[in-house]
């Protein structure tokens, strides 16, 4: 509803405009909204689960914030550290009463949709921590650690950075001496650059770590290992002896989470501190490497070295995490931004939607598609991954090069597009992003850690380039060997075909800019033509000059690593859109009534990653109309997903309470509840405390003649 003012001639813009645009959007939905949410979350009873987990955590109000008066957003930073410990208290509490897993597993996956710092202390117990002891310690520290940490009879945190050290862990200082007279370990902190920091839950409330420490035997260094050292008296709270902890103090987000630092002075633990299942001191000092005997079996016996390479193992879950924690988040973004769009009118003639915009089309519309690339890929890498845990020491072994390679680039590349999108959403609702009230700023903040945490992208992109150019060479020498050695699920299956089609010397051209084999054909010859170039740049290095040569090429190093991973993510959409049949580790294909609109979100999935690397196709022969044809059919692309815009968030289904931004109301009543929630925020009328003290002595007469 809009009307002219005739004598200013601005078009007057209802409050109620919001929801005859929203039930517009709504109608042009080509799709069953509530069958797209149930095949998102795994299928109808899990979307009721859903549906059910949300209703436990709105109604009480220790889990949820809106009970409580006022927003959120303005909690300071004990207090939100208070409310988050107090409701990863409560999720304890109601989880004792469940008796269904998978509405566990729900419950927790809603609960870290309403905030990111609950989430982190979740995870750094409930993974990180047992995650120490499924991984490296023996059967029998499983069985006695595992139970009680799940219970929370034990909180923990996973000490493995430094100061001086993060992602090069080879630097790592912090010592753990075997003592055979006492028989236990000395664990130290040698210098002020081996001090921990940066360890979530250290700060203030975890009773345990896990340390990553460098091992010390008879005056021998036996290299890295893990070691559970007590921090907290769990009665008290107040730190062990010999451990000196603290809080990290003001962060750019995430304030609900107590990131911490830790110095170990000459601390003592008992010799089953050490997590011993790839190597274990006997009583009497000497050091064993290999899987220990206590755990070993002829099926599943492993090499020294073999063992030694399973202690950077621990890191690929959190990689692999990015696939549901980065949409988690994300997708919360798209739904405020695109809701803001489509209930937003502002312009010329008559006051379009922004929505409308191409400019705003072509920054969300892209994300939406992304996102979805990577909720298509999480199920293929978490079954090969749950697969490789299960088959043993020898399947982890195998699978372990694929897979660390995957979730580097994984992880790199989907953290780089987050950062992106979030800023394009920030973007897309010009000023009212830039208030805290409406959440993106919070999201902002929360998610700066993503790109560094877990290993710095910059480290991760090389590790996964030299893992694709060393596949590349192989499946070069000998391409039917090469097919015949990897699995259809591994992340460089395509190579023997993208190295063929390579070698015909004429790049790929692309007949139907609708057809998803043709586009994911060119993504997967320019990855190889990419990882040609470079192994060929750095073939022509001077003797003793492959360092210098590989730090210079940093550029195509990356653009490597991010094409190998986009290649991957754009596999798995084609087989939700069908257009792919699934093998035995791969999500499946969506429902035939979903289809047509994956498809679409896989067309513009595959167009966005080709024109982000468009100076590539040009360099690699690509001709120029065609890239200019890329440009074309990217618009249109975006026009036609924009249509299904608010459809496409709403299947995300997250209520207004866990996005807790006004603007983004579901009912399309943005306009006045933002005003509200700013008419409740603290402080909002009447004179500020500071009035008399500093504005009083400028304005009023007596005060200037004091002046």
């Amino acid at each position: 509803m809009s009307n002219t003012n005739d004598k200013t001639g601005v078009v007057a813009i209802s409050a109620d405009q919001g929801r005859i645009d929203y039930a517009a959007e709504r109608a042009r939905a080509q799709f069953d909204v509530e069958e797209m949410r149930a095949f998102l979350l795994g299928g109808p009873d899990r979307a009721a689960k859903m549906a059910l987990a949300y209703r436990i955590i709105e109604r009480d109000p220790i889990l949820s914030f809106q009970l409580e008066g006022g927003h959120p957003f303005d909690l300071t930073r004990p207090e939100l550290r208070a409310k988050t410990m107090a409701q990863l208290r409560r999720v304890v509490e109601v989880r004792r009463a469940f008796k269904d897993k998978e509405l566990d597993d729900l419950f927790l996956t809603a609960m870290c949709e309403l905030s990111e710092s609950f989430s982190m202390r979740l995870f750094v117990t409930e993974a990180l921590f047992v995650r120490s002891f499924r991984l490296f310690g023996t059967r029998a520290q499983q069985a006695e650690w595992v139970p009680k940490i799940l219970a929370w009879d034990s909180i923990g945190c996973f000490a493995m950075t430094e100061l001086g050290h993060s992602s090069n862990l080879r630097g790592i200082e912090t010592t753990a001496t075997y003592d055979a007279a006492n028989r236990d370990f000395i664990i130290d902190t040698p210098s002020l650059m081996a001090t921990k920091i940066w360890i979530g839950m250290a700060g203030e409330t975890a009773t345990h770590t896990a340390c990553l420490a460098r091992l010390l035997v008879r005056g021998q260094d036996c290299g890295l290992h893990w070691f559970v050292v007590p921090l907290r008296d769990p009665e008290t709270g107040r730190l062990m002896p010999g451990v000196t902890a603290g809080d990290v103090g003001a962060k750019a987000g995430r304030n609900g989470l107590d990131n911490g630092w830790i110095q170990f002075t000459h601390v003592r633990v008992p010799r089953d501190a050490m997590l011993a299942r790839w190597a274990h001191v006997a009583a009497d000092g000497t050091f064993h490497a290999g899987l220990n005997p206590e755990d070993a079996d002829p099926a599943n016996n492993v090499s020294p070295a073999a063992a030694a390479g399973l202690a950077y193992a621990g890191l690929i879950p959190e990689r692999l995490e990015i696939t549901r924690g980065i949409p988690m988040m994300l997708n919360q973004a798209l739904t405020i931004a695109v809701r803001y769009a489509a209930g937003r009118r502002q312009g010329p003639a008559g006051n379009p939607q922004v929505l409308d915009y191409p400019s705003i089309q072509a920054a969300l519309m892209p994300a939406l598609a992304r996102m979805h690339a990577v909720m298509a890929a999480a199920g293929a890498v978490w079954t090969t991954w749950h697969a490789m845990e299960e088959g043993g020491p020898n399947v982890l072994l195998q699978g372990l090069p694929d897979m660390h390679a995957l979730s580097a680039g994984i992880k790199a590349t989907v953290t780089w597009d987050g950062a992106d999108i979030l800023e394009r959403c920030r973007r897309a609702m010009g000023g009212h992003a830039y208030s805290r009230y409406n959440a993106i700023a919070d999201y902002i903040g929360d998610y700066g850690v993503m790109t560094t945490g877990g290993g710095d992208n910059a480290v991760l992109v090389q590790q996964t380039a030299r893992y694709v150019l060393a596949m590349a060479r192989k499946a070069m020498a000998d391409p039917a060997k090469f097919a015949a050695a990897v699995a259809p699920t591994d992340s460089v299956a395509y190579l023997p075909s993208a190295v063929a089609l390579a070698a015909e010397g004429t790049p790929p051209a692309v007949s139907d800019w609708t057809s998803l084999a043709q586009l994911h054909v060119v993504l997967q010859w320019l990855a190889v033509a990419k990882v040609q170039a470079l192994g060929m740049s750095l073939a022509a290095a001077p003797k003793g000059g492959m360092t210098r040569a590989w730090n210079a090429a940093h550029a195509d190093i990356s653009a490597v690593a991010q094409l190998h991973t986009h290649q991957y993510l754009a596999r798995a959409i084609r087989i939700r859109a069908g257009d792919l049949p699934p093998t035995t580790r791969d999500s499946a294909a969506s429902p035939a009534a979903l289809q047509p609109t994956f498809m679409h979100l896989a067309r513009l999935y595959l167009l966005d990653v080709l024109r982000q690397f468009a100076r590539d196709l040009l360099l690699h022969g690509w001709a120029r109309e065609a890239v200019e044809q890329l440009d074309a059919e990217f618009a249109d692309a975006c026009a036609t997903v924009r249509d299904q815009a608010m459809p496409l968030v709403d299947a995300f289904g997250h209520p207004d309470w866990i996005l807790q931004a006004p603007l983004a109301r579901a009912d399309g009543d943005g306009y006045r509840a933002y005003l509200a929630t700013i008419q409740n925020a603290p402080n909002c009328f009447g004179p500020p405390k500071y009035w008399d003290a500093e504005v009083r002595p400028l304005t009023a007469p007596a005060g200037r003649s004091r002046l």
